[in-house]
Parts: structure tokens; C-alpha cells; sequence
């Protein structure tokens, strides 16, 4: 083999190599992270009959997990969404590529459980959908807003116009208020 058949032959592996690690790694830990979410939801919903009791133990389940693979909470920003997730997956899939995908059974019997603590994450956390520090400002707005504090209002309102997150903002306000 010649000089560039051994380069060429290092570039290309040194390509699938890069790939592997910028691409395909994160997705792999974001899938098995989400799997151990939804096999730790189902645990939780099968040692308890209350659904107020569950809702803690998800919310620390998705926490553990998001400082175990911090890739998970680039992409679900809270367990609500990754509950919403899970529902979504369940009302989709079918038995088997549901067990395919998650190595589980499809646990459309816990349905209504499911989005029962889902609406009661959301109502303990109404702006989960956001990520964190935009959830402070909404919250700190939301505040000013209810005490009629209007130096706090301006305040809030003008930390997001500085951080361009305002327009991001509009639609996710309107929808979860």
C-alpha cells in the first residue's frame, strides 16, 4: 500500500471516528437515559397507589439522570417534558416496537396515571418547558405582575429584551398561562 491508500485510509477513519463521537455518541446516552426514565416512571407508579406521591419521585428520578447524562437536559428541560415524552411514545407505538425500543412493555394500562402526574408536574412547575434561567425571568414577571410591583415588571421585562429571549418567549407564555 502506497503513502496516500494509508492516508486516505486514516482520514476516512479518522472521520467515522469524529462522527461517532460528535453524532451518534450524545444521541445513544440521550436513548438510554430516556429508557431509564420510563423504566423508573413505571417502578415508581407500581410502589405507589397516589399520584401526588409519585410526582416527587419523578422529578428527583429526571434530576439524577440529567446530572448523569447532562445531554438528556439539553434536550427535555424538565421531567415534565420527558413525561410527555414518554406519553406520546406510548399512545404511539405499538406493543412490540415499544418493547423494541425500550426493552419494556407498553404500559398503556398506567395511561391515565401518567398524564395525571404529568398536569401535576405542570401545575407545581407551570414554565418547565423553559430552560432554567428563562423560567426565573417568567417567574420573577409572572410575580411582578400579580403584586402590581411595577419596577420589578420593568426590570424582568427588560433583563429578557437585553437577552433576545422575549420573541422566544411570546408563544411559550401564551400557551402555558
Amino acid at each position: 500500500m502506497n503513502i496516500w491508500g494509508f492516508s486516505v485510509t486514516i482520514l476516512v477513519v479518522l472521520f467515522y471516528i469524529s462522527f461517532y463521537v460528535v453524532w451518534i455518541r450524545p444521541v445513544r446516552k440521550i436513548k438510554k437515559a430516556r429508557k431509564l426514565f420510563y423504566s423508573g416512571v413505571i417502578s415508581v407508579l407500581d410502589e405507589s397507589e397516589n399520584d401526588y406521591d409519585c410526582y416527587p419521585d419523578i422529578a428527583l428520578l429526571y434530576e439524577r439522570l440529567a446530572k448523569e447524562y447532562p445531554s438528556l437536559k439539553e434536550k427535555y428541560y424538565s421531567a415534565t417534558e420527558l413525561l410527555g415524552d414518554m406519553i406520546v411514545h406510548i399512545n404511539t407505538l405499538g406493543t412490540n416496537e415499544f418493547k423494541l425500543r425500550f426493552d419494556m412493555y407498553n404500559p398503556k394500562q398506567k395511561l391515565s396515571r401518567l398524564v395525571s402526574i404529568r398536569n401535576i408536574l405542570l401545575t407545581v412547575q407551570p414554565f418547565s418547558s423553559l430552560p432554567a434561567k428563562q423560567a426565573d425571568l417568567v417567574k420573577t414577571l409572572k410575580q411582578a405582575i400579580e403584586t402590581d410591583n411595577e419596577e420589578l415588571a420593568t426590570n424582568a421585562l427588560n433583563q429578557l429584551v437585553n437577552e433576545n429571549l422575549l420573541y422566544k418567549l411570546y408563544f411559550v407564555i401564551l400557551k402555558e398561562v
